[in-house]
């Protein structure tokens, strides 16, 4: 789908109108000037995608605020941990499948989380974080699995 200054100028090219205040362009020229800005935006609409994420990891190195977000995993992670033995005392219960769903709930909460973040800091940050907590969120993982044989 073409974007609105594209639109214009392809609707003007179709209509022969002037580009510019001058003489109206020949043929071969709108149609050509058509396909170069549609080949524009379009170009600009796939960039902007890795320009937005440049500029998230930009801020989040730039500032605390990636910390902030590893301490919210962090509590997640306990709470998350908490629903699992919770559910794991549900086992031969009635109640399991209710205490099952809300660790999974929780544990994918904490994953979701955990992969954003990973996705918006720089690699040297990332790597340094995917160190000291990789194995944390590799233990709810298993712990979740583990959960889901319980009752298979």
């Amino acid at each position: 789908m073409l974007r609105q200054p594209a639109a214009r100028l392809l609707a003007r090219c179709l209509s022969l109108q002037p580009i510019s205040s001058g003489a109206p362009a020949a043929a071969g020229q709108v149609v050509a000037a058509a396909a170069a800005a549609a080949a524009a935006t379009q170009a600009q609409a796939a960039a902007a995608p890795a320009r937005a994420q440049q500029q998230q990891r930009r801020a989040l190195s730039s500032s605390s605020d990636w910390q902030a977000e590893v301490d919210l995993i962090n509590e997640k992670f306990a709470e998350a941990r908490e629903e699992i033995e919770m559910a794991r005392d549900d086992a031969e219960t009635v109640y399991f499948n209710e205490s099952a769903e809300l660790a999974r709930n929780v544990v994918g909460e904490v994953l979701e989380r955990w992969g954003g973040l990973l996705a918006s800091l720089p690699d040297e940050e990332a790597a340094k974080l995917q160190r000291s907590m990789g194995l944390k969120i590799e233990q709810l993982k298993a712990e979740l699995k583990e959960l889901d044989e319980l009752h298979a």
